[in-house]
């Protein structure tokens, strides 16, 4: 790839941290590559904490005022208004 469509497509400071083309394009294959892995490790990580507080807390651990702090209430509370709105819609 030429100078002027690095500098015209990729912006300098996104691709300061590259020696060169190669690097940047080894970068994007590595992360490709790591993409569904890690996916599949955070659904598995969120699973793993979700039964343990299940387990230790209760069930509705997520709901819960004794456990969890009034800024995460109000976000799980937006969270569940938005997801509302998106289930209505279909």
């Amino acid at each position: 790839m030429k100078n002027s469509l690095i500098e015209k497509f990729i912006s300098e400071d996104r691709f300061k941290g590259y020696k060169d083309l190669e690097e940047y394009e080894s970068n994007l294959c590595f992360s490709k590559d790591a993409y569904i892995p890690l996916c599949m490790l955070e659904v598995a990580l969120r699973n793993s904490i979700d039964k343990l507080l299940s387990a230790k807390v209760g069930e509705n651990w997520h709901e819960d005022s004794d456990f969890i702090i009034s800024d995460s209430q109000q976000k799980i509370a937006q969270a569940k208004e938005l997801l509302f709105k998106i289930r209505v819609r279909r």
